[in-house]
């Protein structure tokens, strides 16, 4: 693989992003960004990808316009894509991305292993620690922002 791009900040810019489509790995996560959701992963920007690319959506369901997603990988637009999240959640059992021979979906459980499982609960146990004495937990989310 030449380059791999990452949508992992929150804040990162639309623009930015844009110049990353040549990428041959794209990978979405969290993001709040009805603007970002389209610059990455709308119909202008799936014709933007190289046909070696590679989606992989760990984060949010709305971020794919799946449809179009569809009509992108079963036409070679782009080889492949991994999505732990649909926009619908279950899926019809009629969703265009299922059964593609290119698309590999996830029960939005991808992210579990053993060792994950340890650390989450290892994180919730420092957070309700913290919080019982009066401290900002270590993982606190600004409401103002729904961002760590």
């Amino acid at each position: 693989m030449d380059r791999v791009v990452a949508t992992e900040d929150p804040m990162i810019d639309v623009a930015l992003l844009r110049d990353q489509l040549d990428a041959e790995v794209l990978v979405t996560s969290a993001t709040n960004s009805a603007a970002l959701a389209d610059a990455a992963t709308g119909a202008d920007a799936l014709e933007a990808m190289r046909e070696d690319a590679i989606l992989l959506n760990t984060g949010r369901g709305g971020l794919l316009e799946g449809e179009a997603l569809a009509a992108a990988l079963a036409d070679g637009t782009i080889a492949a894509a991994g999505l732990d999240v649909l926009r619908e959640e279950p899926p019809a059992t009629d969703h265009p991305l299922l059964g593609l021979h290119n698309c590999i979906v996830t029960p939005h459980a991808a992210w579990y292993s053993e060792e994950v499982r340890d650390d989450l609960n290892g994180t919730v146990v420092e957070n309700v620690r913290a919080g019982l004495a009066g401290k900002r937990p270590p993982e606190y989310v600004d409401p103002g922002t729904a961002w760590l």
